[in-house]
């Protein structure tokens, strides 16, 4: 049942009875469809890392898929995950919108570039793939820095005081 509503989810989204108010930041509707899709390629990542994971232990492939599937449990799920959800929070909880959605959809890109080379890669043990899928990886999370940090400059922390006794309290 949780996967079919999982997917039915994925599919259809759920009803609301009300459209959502459009934040006030610029391009932020495009910026959340693009941590949607984030949010899917990582719904996307945990169930093909699983069936990886299962099929090593069945025996229909080889161990070398253990680490393919780490990766892309780590990378694809983990990391989507919160991409997609930095992408939605971020801009909502500083007031302040990302570097715009052409670098958000750039990064998504060389993202899921990166993970169609990187697996493969270390599945099949060939480094000429697994080489140019770390790279891309690498620009993408550097991507994800340049774009979320305009959202993260403006958080400043507050100073706060604690107050502590040094004296032991009887008991």
């Amino acid at each position: 049942i949780f996967v079919a509503n999982t997917m039915l989810l994925f599919v259809r989204g759920r009803r609301r009875a009300h459209p959502a108010l459009p934040p006030p930041i610029p391009d932020q509707p495009r910026v959340d469809r693009i941590g949607t899709q984030a949010t899917k390629g990582a719904g996307l990542s945990l169930p093909f890392a699983l069936l990886l994971l299962l099929a090593v232990q069945l025996g229909w492939i080889r161990g070398a898929w253990v680490l393919a599937a780490e990766h892309l449990a780590t990378l694809g799920w983990v990391m989507l995950m919160i991409v997609g959800v930095a992408y939605h929070v971020l801009p909502r909880f500083s007031g302040r919108g990302v570097r715009g959605p052409a670098w958000a959809r750039l990064q998504l890109l060389f993202h899921s570039a990166a993970l169609l080379l990187m697996v493969p890669g270390l599945g099949l043990g060939w480094a000429w793939l697994f080489a140019p899928g770390g790279l891309l990886m690498t620009v993408a999370v550097g991507l994800f820095a340049w774009t979320v940090w305009p959202t993260l400059h403006v958080l400043h922390p507050r100073p706060v005081v604690l107050p502590i006794s040094l004296k032991e309290q009887p008991r």
